[in-house]
């Protein structure tokens, strides 16, 4: 059971082991192309994986330094007992410029494409 376990097929009590090798077959019949059987390992698509993770925290990292615009809208109905209806309306806005963390962020930055790097390179290694 052990020995099914760690080969990875399903265990069947029928199972007999031969030490004598099979023989059959031409090499050619087993061989398959390093590319295409790369892109199906489980360890290449969690490369793949990190390296789009890396890219991701990257962009978040970037959107926490850059500026922000906002823009907004209010109005207001009101009627007292017997005087006049009046509607009041309210147009605001905001801009933040993060200017205080540009010597963080530029250091914060470059962190991050070093190991967005560092991700692409343990890729290529794999290839």
């Amino acid at each position: 059971m052990a020995f099914c376990q760690h080969i990875g097929i399903p265990f069947d009590s029928t199972l007999i082991l031969v030490d004598t090798p099979d023989g059959g077959g031409i090499p050619s019949a087993y061989y398959v192309d390093h590319s295409s059987a790369l892109e199906c390992r489980a360890e290449y698509k969690l490369l793949q994986a990190s390296m789009r993770a890396e890219d991701l925290q990257t962009r978040m990292k970037l959107g926490e330094y850059l500026r922000q615009v906002g823009v907004g809208v209010s109005g207001v109905f009101m009627k007292f007992d017997r005087e006049e209806s009046r509607t009041v309306g309210l147009v605001f806005g905001t801009v933040s410029i993060p200017i205080s963390g540009w010597w963080e962020a530029a250091h914060t930055l470059q962190e991050r494409r070093a190991k967005e790097h560092i991700a692409e390179k343990s890729d290529e290694g794999q290839d």
